[in-house]
């Protein structure tokens, strides 16, 4: 499946990609004005979720709604899916864009990375509004199981390549109930899903490549966070069965003393999608909207 550049809801720019060079671009779009925001998303998705959720609350600010690197239409050398690459690889293309400091918003995985730039480079940002985050190192089963071997060297990509017509196909869409519990995926959600982006072999790799590298990059990452200078605010959901709060959200506080935790009742892992307008609120606080 070919990876085409996705149609948006109105409003939003044309796709936009800067080559940074020697294999590396950052594609996005964009809307809105006033306060720059800059929209990571997390696993097995691309910047489409981030608009879809978007436009579903209206958020405020200048929403620039990236494709992480090595997935969507963003690119990367291979072996480069540790937080702080990406973290780097992100900071290039905002700077090509003319952006110092932003207000990283990420979920998950992209709550990840944007702590992570966050600590690696903390006058560049002006605020973290973190979803659903994944922020310290665990042992992640699906990821660590069914995703890391295809970072290896030769073989990784040919199992991907096999697995993208054959196990893919019927693992994707039980991971996406497993993303919302115990909501449902909205049916505007089901029917953009991106899949000849996201289960092209390219991106099955990257995915693999981010999982092999978290344990380690998660963890130099949280021996960083005391050097988050921005104001942090964390939404999380008390039913999230993908970033157990109880091992990410909650404890992110220990290391950033000043971040701000809100937890929803009720709520699961796509907490941008269930209460859309709790994250509008912490947007609008921020940019002070």
């Amino acid at each position: 499946m070919s990876a085409t550049a996705p149609r948006e809801a109105t409003g939003w720019s044309a796709g936009q990609t800067l080559d940074l060079g020697e294999g590396r671009s950052l594609h996005l779009v964009r809307r809105g004005a006033g306060a720059p925001v800059v929209l990571i998303h997390g696993a097995m998705v691309d910047h489409q979720d981030w608009t879809l959720a978007a436009d579903a609350a209206d958020l405020p600010g200048d929403l620039i709604a990236v494709d992480r690197p090595g997935h969507g239409l963003s690119r990367r050398p291979r072996f480069e899916g540790s937080l702080q690459s990406q973290a780097a690889q992100l900071r290039e293309g905002l700077h090509a864009l003319g952006l110092s400091r932003p207000i990283m918003a990420g979920h998950s995985l992209g709550a990840a990375v944007a702590l992570t730039y966050a600590a690696e480079f903390p006058d560049d940002v002006e605020g973290l509004l973190l979803l659903g985050p994944i922020a310290f190192p665990e042992f992640r089963p699906i990821e660590h199981s069914y995703l890391a071997p295809r970072a290896v060297a030769v073989a990784g990509p040919a199992w991907a390549a096999s697995a993208s017509v054959t196990s893919d196909l019927a693992f994707w869409p039980a991971v996406s109930r497993l993303m919302f519990a115990p909501q449902q995926p909205p049916p505007a959600w089901d029917a953009a899903y991106p899949t000849s982006r996201v289960m092209r072999t390219e991106a099955t790799v990257s995915e693999g490549e981010d999982a092999a590298a978290l344990m380690l990059s998660a963890a130099r990452a949280a021996s960083r966070y005391d050097r988050v200078t921005a104001p942090v605010t964390v939404l999380y959901g008390d039913r999230d069965k993908v970033a157990d709060p109880s091992r990410h959200a909650v404890r992110i506080p220990s290391r950033i003393p000043h971040a701000r935790l809100h937890g929803l009742e009720g709520i699961g892992h796509m907490v941008h999608h269930a209460a859309p307008q709790a994250v509008a609120a912490a947007l609008r606080e921020m940019t002070g909207r």
